[in-house]
């Protein structure tokens, strides 16, 4: 069955995710997803189906969007794989799930490395160069979407029916509104840490008591 929401591919279903609260009073903007940058490392049925839900940011050099690319880090000891004396390739995070291979990231004080693989069950992220780090250093993509500027109003598939090319589909993003914090994806503890994030007109249940 299809949909008339944004990005619905004709002939798929997935599971409605409602993740606002109350819809008065909601704010909400067009957006485009970018499907060579964006992923869903969590999803049940593919990696390039992005859920609601998702918190939001917004490539600089192109105008278009993906999940929110920011978590903080483990200690080194809680998984983190040495390649010499101190030093670690692998790094384990909060959240893994919005980042993807060729993401070029800043962990810590480290900046300029680029992902060569992600372990999205382990929430482990390797990257081209061996860094010391310790927990809760921050880890963000260095394309502007580190930044959180709304939360992904619905599903979105970003591939042909036949799962043959990445597209960059339409969406909407709720700039305004309040929502059900349990069911946001991104790590949302690390966001709201983030002085530049856009989320004054964002209100969260658990704030609130109602979640």
């Amino acid at each position: 069955m299809s949909s008339h929401l944004p990005g619905y591919e004709a002939g798929f279903t997935a599971s409605p995710r409602d993740v606002l609260y109350s819809h008065d009073g909601t704010i909400t903007v067009g957006i485009v997803i970018d499907g060579d940058k964006s992923v869903d490392g969590t999803s049940p049925t593919q990696t390039y189906d992005l859920r609601a839900g998702w918190l939001m940011g917004r490539i600089t050099a192109t105008g278009r969007w993906t999940p929110c690319k920011r978590t903080r880090t483990k200690s080194a000891s809680s998984g983190g794989e040495s390649s010499h004396a101190g030093d670690y390739t692998i790094v384990p995070v909060d959240d893994a799930s919005s980042f993807r291979v060729g993401d070029v990231i800043s962990v810590g004080n480290d900046a300029n490395l680029t992902i060569t693989n992600v372990n999205y069950l382990t929430n482990k992220i390797t990257v081209n160069d061996p860094i010391a780090f310790s927990g809760d250093e921050i880890v963000a993509a260095n394309d502007g979407s580190a930044n959180c500027r709304g939360v992904l109003l619905d599903f979105v598939r970003l591939r042909n029916d036949d799962n043959s090319a990445a597209r960059h589909r339409s969406g909407t993003l709720l700039v305004q509104g309040m929502v059900n914090s349990n069911l946001l994806l991104g790590d949302l503890a690390t966001v709201r840490l983030d002085a530049s994030a856009k989320l004054t007109g964002i209100r969260f249940t658990d704030e609130y008591g109602l979640s």
